[in-house]
Order: C-alpha cells, then sequence, then structure tokens
C-alpha cells in the first residue's frame, strides 16, 4: 500500500485533473499501512490544496479514522 501510495502522490504532481484524487487515494493506501503520519498529512493536503473538490469531505472523516 505505500508504494501505491507513493505512486499515486507522483501522479498528483504530474496531473492536476486528477490530483485531489491522487491524494485521497494514497492517504488511504498510508492509512491501510498503519502510517498514520503520512495519511494524516495526505489528508490534510486534500482539504488545503483542494478545498473545492469532492473528497474534501472524506479526507475530514479520513482524519477523524487517523485521530481514534
Amino acid at each position: 500500500d505505500t508504494i501505491r501510495a507513493a505512486a499515486l502522490i507522483e501522479v498528483a504532481k504530474n496531473h492536476p485533473s486528477v490530483a485531489a484524487e491522487a491524494v485521497y487515494m494514497a492517504a488511504e493506501g498510508y492509512f491501510e499501512a498503519a502510517q498514520l503520519d503520512e495519511a494524516e498529512a495526505a489528508f490534510t493536503r486534500v482539504r488545503s490544496e483542494y478545498p473545492d473538490s469532492p473528497f474534501v469531505g472524506k479526507a475530514t472523516e479520513g482524519l477523524g479514522y487517523v485521530a481514534e
């Protein structure tokens, strides 16, 4: 999952049209791999860098899971 997450972060850098989704999916990958600091950073990035994205709600929920 961490390899997939890292690859998705690279996708976000090179493809702005899918960046929010890629970062969100990376955050999920980090969470599934129990890399909670990385997951938190990626979920937070979705909220701060892509505030109009439909993934903001899911990222906020993800932050709640990280906090648990």
